[in-house]
Formats: structure tokens, sequence, C-alpha cells
């Protein structure tokens, strides 16, 4: 009963329940009703799809599930909508002018890997938006070879006990230097939703900023400044 009684109510007001028909309907009041920004309806449509679903199930949960390359007409649904709410934070804190954006590598042939890669650029001059790029799977095994040594070096840990892995890289494109944040996850879904790319991006926010109050970390291959 405390625990009920503690929960936040908001004002009634007059024709709440008019025109409801179903439960989408429901949300969308209750979500008025307490005046949810997006990222907060994010968290608690995520915790409904995910969260509760994989708790009570079992490996064949939502979030267990593997991402989807490809599904009615749009190209890899949840790792597009990750890079685009981690963009959004990115930007958010540093501004809507720098030229971020991002790299989703996809197998080539439809031989799926166990793990998933994605690329944040923090500033890659004229380009923008989120980009596909299929990989043949020796070429994308290489890139993910090259995360695991920068992770050996920065760390002296590898990933074998690892779910996660982020590194911070310098990619080179001709005569530029794009400072790049690599990210591996398991191919789970619940890895790639959108309360979990707010939080990732937190992080990177954060450990930006730590960076420019002590100088930046050098030229260290496994950390580029931004």
């Amino acid at each position: 009963m405390p625990e009920l009684l503690a929960v936040p109510c908001p004002d009634p007001s007059t024709g709440l329940l008019d025109g409801v028909q179903g439960f989408t309907d429901v949300d969308q009041r209750v979500r008025e009703s307490f005046h949810c920004k997006e990222a907060e309806w994010a968290l608690v449509e995520d915790a409904l799809r995910y969260t509760l679903p994989d708790f009570k199930g079992g490996i064949d949960s939502p979030g267990r599930s593997p991402t989807r390359r490809y599904q009615a007409g749009e190209s890899e649904p949840e790792l597009h909508t990750y890079c685009d709410w981690f963009l959004r934070v990115l930007r958010a804190g540093f501004g809507e002018d720098k030229a971020m954006c991002a790299t989703i590598f996809e197998e080539a042939a439809g031989e799926h890997l166990p793990v998933r890669l994605v690329a944040m650029h923090l500033n890659w001059p004229g380009r923008r938006g989120i980009t596909v790029e299929p990989r043949q799977n020796s070429v994308l095994v290489e890139r993910l070879r090259r995360v695991y040594r920068l992770l050996v070096e920065e760390t002296g840990q590898g990933v074998s006990f690892r779910r996660i892995a982020r590194v911070f890289d310098v990619l080179e494109q001709g005569e530029e230097r794009i400072p790049t944040i690599f990210i591996v996850k398991l191919d789970q879904a619940r890895y790639w939703s959108r309360s979990i790319a707010l939080r990732d991006a937190d992080e990177v926010s954060l450990e930006i900023m730590q960076w420019h109050s002590a100088g930046g970390p050098g030229e260290s291959a496994a950390r580029a400044a931004y």
C-alpha cells in the first residue's frame, strides 16, 4: 500500500476518457496526463517491450531476439533507431552544428555474426545522418579484431567476458582524421533499444567532457578527443 500511495497521480480533468476505444488511446491519455517527454515515454515503452518480457520469459523473449536487418521496407530498424537517439543526445550536448553521423556495419549475403558493430563519427565534415554499410564478413571480422586490439591496449583486457565493447579510434578517410566511437554488442534487440542509446550516449558525453577538462587524452590509438 505505501508504494501505491507514493505513485504520482495527475490532477483529474473532465473528458479524460472521451473517445477512448483501445489500449493505444489509453496510453496516449496517460502520456498526456503525466506530461511525459519523448525520452521519458521511450523509457516506459522499452520497459514494457523488453525489460518485463525478458524478466518473465526465456531465450525467445523479445529482448533476446536478434536485431532485424530488414523489416517492412526499413533497413536495420533497431540499430537505426539506436544510432538516431544516440546522435540526438550528442547533438543536444555539443551543438546541432557538429558534423556528427553514424555507420551501421551489416554482414553481407545474410551470414549473420553473433555481434553487431556501429560507429559514431563525432566530426565528419560533409556527412550527416546514418549510413548502412554492407561488408563482407571477412572485412567486418577484421574491423572487430582491430576493436579488440585497441581494447586490449587500452585496458589490458579482452572481450572474452564482455557483452559490450566501446572503443575510441581515429578513422582515416583520405586527408581527414575522423574521431570515431566503435560500439560492439551482442546481436540481441535489448542492447539496441532507445533507452540504452540514451544511457550509452550520456556516458560517452561525460567521458568527452572529462577529457576536455583534463586537456584531452592525447593521440592514443584507442582514444580520440573531440
